[in-house]
């Protein structure tokens, strides 16, 4: 597990507590913008901070660490793969529909942009004769 993933999975374990950074930074007796640093990976975890956190946070420091509980039993392990499943699922139809989303503002963008052609012909035509009429 890289450090910078080690910062993600403590940020996701503060916020799932709903602490802010400054009252976890209390709780470890640094400072918030030390703690800020640790999550954005700035600052490497120090291994007697990851213990504590963990502590706060009420989870193994296997899931601390590596996203997942390496001690769990079979039925355990199958439901954090089906839980997990069910967020790459989740993520991908939320991708699809972002994708969709896109597709359509790219479409009203091209229309968009038809009309405004249209419009500079008809402003020219017009000018064109407005020049010829008054000559």
């Amino acid at each position: 597990m890289t450090d910078t993933q080690i910062s993600i999975n403590v940020a996701k374990a503060r916020e799932a507590m709903h602490l802010t950074q400054e009252e976890m930074a209390n709780v470890l007796g640094i400072s918030r913008q030390a703690y800020g640093n640790l999550e954005r990976g700035k600052t490497t975890l120090l291994n007697k901070q990851l213990p504590r956190i963990a502590e706060v946070c009420g989870i193994s420091l296997d899931k601390l660490c590596m996203g997942y509980d390496t001690n769990l039993n079979p039925e355990k392990l199958q439901e954090e793969l089906k839980e997990r499943t069910q967020q790459l699922e989740y993520s991908e139809r939320e991708r699809e529909k972002m994708q969709l989303k896109l597709e359509g503002l790219e479409q009203t963008l091209h229309s968009q942009q038809e009309h405004i052609d249209s419009l500079r012909n008809l402003t020219t035509i017009l000018n064109y004769h407005l020049e010829n009429r008054e000559k």
